[in-house]
């Protein structure tokens, strides 16, 4: 199952404290959009009088969310499975694992805006440094975050839709309750906002899956979908 997740409108909208779902990449405002909300609206639609300090804010949430992710995973692992399920846990455990790491990694390296010109240069950077040290480091992550901020972004949907494809084969009747997730499209000119909803689309997705796999996922639980207009090009710059 392949579903298109894709992060190309809104991009300099804050919705915050929701979660973006299933936008069309060919959408042209005005127009309307399901988010499924998770918090109270912060200024719809408005930039913030400190960057540094929202950026800092959502760094610190998100890191804490996917460190309780890794602890949920770590207990996980510490649990006993049936053998006849061994090889499907296991690998299941596996793309959690690579997934939740690669959003750990992620959240420190979305902190600057990224274009083709910025992407091209950290390609350069980052094979140069690879040649010469033998070696790459989460400093050398830092210098080439225009391209490593999507790397781990990426490998964490790949990872999260390996998992998604595992446990649909396994289990046909959980497939829908995947059917707004899919892989992460990002392209070079995507900014710090986009970059933060893929991470969060990703985060959403790894956190099902896990659900769905260890039985607590209650649909019921799910929060109400509200409907709002996004604002035209004209009415946020």
């Amino acid at each position: 199952m392949k579903v298109q997740h894709r992060f190309k409108v809104l991009t300099d909208a804050i919705v915050e404290g929701a979660d973006v779902r299933g936008l069309d990449s060919d959408a042209v405002g005005p127009f309307t959009l399901e988010l499924r909300y998770k918090g109270p609206l912060r200024g719809p639609f408005t930039m913030s009088d400190d960057p540094e300090y929202e950026h800092y804010r959502w760094v610190i949430d998100r890191r804490s969310k996917v460190q309780m992710m890794l602890l949920r995973l770590y207990k996980l692992v510490r649990t006993p499975a049936p053998a006849e399920d061994q090889a499907y846990r296991d690998r299941l455990i596996d793309d959690f694992i690579a997934a939740a790491f690669s959003l750990w990694r992620a959240i420190f390296l979305v902190d600057q805006a990224r274009d083709a010109k910025s992407v091209q240069q950290a390609h350069e950077r980052f094979l140069r440094t690879v040649i010469s040290t033998n070696t790459v480091t989460f400093s050398d992550d830092r210098n080439t975050s225009s391209w490593s901020a999507t790397y781990y972004l990426e490998n964490a949907s790949h990872r999260c839709d390996a998992a998604m494809e595992q446990i649909v084969k396994h289990n046909p009747e959980s497939e829908k309750y995947f059917s707004q997730f899919g892989n992460m499209d990002v392209e070079p000119n995507h900014g710090i906002l986009v970059l933060r909803r893929g991470w969060d689309g990703t985060f959403g997705m790894l956190d099902r899956c896990v659900s769905v796999f260890d039985g607590s996922y209650d649909p019921e639980k799910e929060h109400k979908l509200r409907i709002i207009k996004a604002p035209t090009p004209t009415e946020h710059g």
